[in-house]
């Protein structure tokens, strides 16, 4: 399964996120739309699909760029630096570790 988020207009914030399905051959992908902050995104759907189950792996590909220039355009501009901050919000909103969805980076 597939999860893509494309922002909408960041400058509102009480925006409503379009989610929609779609099978491609044997994969299934989740689109969401006009959303705010992707990583929220991520973490919500990655926590309301493992309501029903066990929990999900979600699997990032390695961010180029160093460190220290992906958490600037992370305080800067709500990008950059995706599999840390969905790390924490799953820490904070998920406390049992065994409930929680792994994050993978590679």
């Amino acid at each position: 399964m597939f999860l893509e988020v494309h922002y909408g207009d960041v400058s509102e914030f009480q925006n409503a996120p379009i989610i929609s399905a779609r099978q491609e051959g044997t994969r299934f992908v989740i689109v969401a739309r006009d959303v705010v902050s992707v990583s929220h995104t991520i973490a919500q759907v990655a926590m309301e699909m493992t309501k029903g189950g066990a929990p999900l792996d979600i699997i990032f590909g390695w961010s180029k760029g160093g460190s220290l220039k992906l958490a600037l355009d992370y305080v800067l501009f709500g990008q950059g630096d995706i599999p840390n901050r969905v790390v924490d919000l799953l820490d904070k909103a998920i406390t049992d570790p065994a409930r929680r969805p792994t994050v993978i980076v590679g």
